[in-house]
């Protein structure tokens, strides 16, 4: 990325990449609390943010800016009526940037204007929808009688956001239909063949946590079948240190249900997790340039531990999962 700074200059490329966050699925929260996808232009490129608002102990509104620099502060947060006003200071390495939003919130939409001494940015956003927990590989244990079978079920969504789900079985052929998840219960139907013999049922099952307890029916009876989420110890937020010859920095991984995830702003495809190893690659897009990243490392113990490699080097990455919380319906 050592082109990049000598085209821009530390204090430019601060004031874009500070502002430049990729969009992830996180929880609704009603007028301004929850995750807002700001929208801009720069130099003919859109670009996007992750703006979070959320209640502090004492009932004050508290925010916070994740980019792909890493995680910047937001203070002196002020709301009259339709009015936001705010402070944002990032950190790069040993140094600090500060830039200032004035915004309003109307008709369920948030917009405003960026600036620092290096120039203003007109940004609008939308508030982000939740991702349904229940997205993912699950670990299925299915006992009939004493005997105990094993399989996965993995529920995804189509190009118009809807569930469905696949039955990944060594023995016979399944078909996954009519798949609904509400109030944390997941409901489908499901018809499998057996050579020339066809069997219908349903399912019902209520997800808590990273455990789904159901029972599939049918006319000769119900049969138990539970599931594990595949990858449930890396799923959620982590607060990353990276530690590099430029400084520390402090930045977000985030892992979603389904092993999707995002360093930062940056989208990542299948975050690999198998026996505690953990890695990803990720590109970061700018102008008609890309900028390769990579990560590997180990889960021990709660604690994330491994190499960040760059074309700027390697760094050191520590870990720690931010505590959860209770998981939304």
């Amino acid at each position: 990325m050592k082109s990049l700074h000598r085209g821009l200059g530390l204090a430019s490329l601060m004031f874009v990449l500070t502002f430049c966050a990729g969009v992830w699925a996180a929880p609704q929260g009603k007028g301004l609390i929850g995750e807002w996808d700001m929208k801009f232009n720069f130099d003919g490129q859109q670009m996007t943010s992750i703006l979070s608002f959320a209640k502090g102990k004492e009932g004050e509104l508290t925010a916070q800016w994740v980019s792909i620099m890493g995680i910047s502060e937001v203070k002196e947060i002020k709301r009259e009526g339709k009015d936001i006003i705010f402070t944002l200071i990032s950190q790069f390495g040993y140094q600090e940037f500060t830039s200032n939003f004035i915004g309003t919130l109307e008709k369920g939409e948030l917009s405003g204007l960026l600036s620092t001494d290096q120039g203003e940015i007109t940004t609008e956003g939308k508030k982000l929808k939740r991702m349904p927990a229940i997205l993912g590989s699950w670990n299925m244990t299915i006992k009939m009688g004493e005997r105990e079978f094993n399989t996965m079920l993995l529920v995804t969504t189509d190009k118009q956001k809807k569930l469905q789900a696949e039955w990944q079985s060594e023995w016979g052929e399944h078909e996954i239909t009519d798949v609904q998840f509400k109030d944390g219960k997941l409901r489908f139907s499901r018809v499998s063949k057996f050579g020339d013999r066809e069997w219908e049922t349903t399912y019902e099952g209520t997800l808590k946590g990273h455990t789904l307890t159901g029972t599939f029916s049918s006319q000769q009876g119900q049969i138990p079948a539970n599931g594990k989420r595949v990858g449930a110890a890396l799923v959620g937020k982590w607060d990353l240190t990276i530690t590099s010859e430029q400084g520390p920095r402090k930045q977000r991984l985030t892992v979603l249900p389904d092993l999707n995830a995002r360093f930062g702003s940056l989208p990542i495809k299948k975050i690999g997790f198998e026996e505690g190893q953990v890695s990803f690659k990720m590109t970061l897009q700018f102008g008609d340039n890309e900028y390769e990243i990579s990560f590997k490392g180990k889960l021990d113990a709660g604690k994330l531990t491994g190499k960040l490699t760059t074309s700027q080097g390697i760094s050191e990455v520590t870990g720690t999962k931010i505590k959860s919380i209770r998981q939304k319906k």
